[in-house]
């Protein structure tokens, strides 16, 4: 919340050249951060990588890093812990959540609950496609 750099927003060359907590689920670098970074010519300093995007909001608490995380992830953990949020310089691409499952599990009746009370529980927040 206190970093100097972002006091009054944030503008493409600070955001490219602060230090970066990157999410790697895999351990694999890239993203769509990059990819968009690339696409402009410009590059970010990743600082560390951690393996779950519910570690980095804690990470950058107290230092002078920054993770880019989507909207509503930011703005809960915002409310737990001094974090500031801000719009990224640049528009990135939202994602897709969806459900897989084996097809001899497609009629079991456990299962059907099982996927009617996640998707009841994700649709409020969902966002219109397209």
């Amino acid at each position: 919340r206190g970093n100097a750099l972002v006091s009054k927003g944030i503008d493409l060359a600070t955001w490219t050249s602060m230090r970066h907590v990157f999410i790697a689920p895999r351990g694999t670098p890239g993203g769509v951060v990059d990819e968009t970074l690339a696409q402009l010519g410009k590059r970010r300093r990743v600082a560390l990588a951690v393996p779950h995007f519910l570690l980095a909001p804690h990470v950058v608490v107290g230092s002078d890093a920054i993770v880019t995380v989507g909207a509503r992830v930011a703005d809960a953990f915002a409310k737990i812990l001094p974090l500031r949020v801000l719009e990224p310089p640049v528009s990135l691409p939202g994602f897709e959540m969806r459900m897989y499952w084996h097809e001899r599990h497609h009629r079991d009746p456990a299962q059907q609950w099982f996927r009617d009370v996640v998707r009841a529980a994700a649709e409020p927040h969902a966002r219109p496609s397209g």
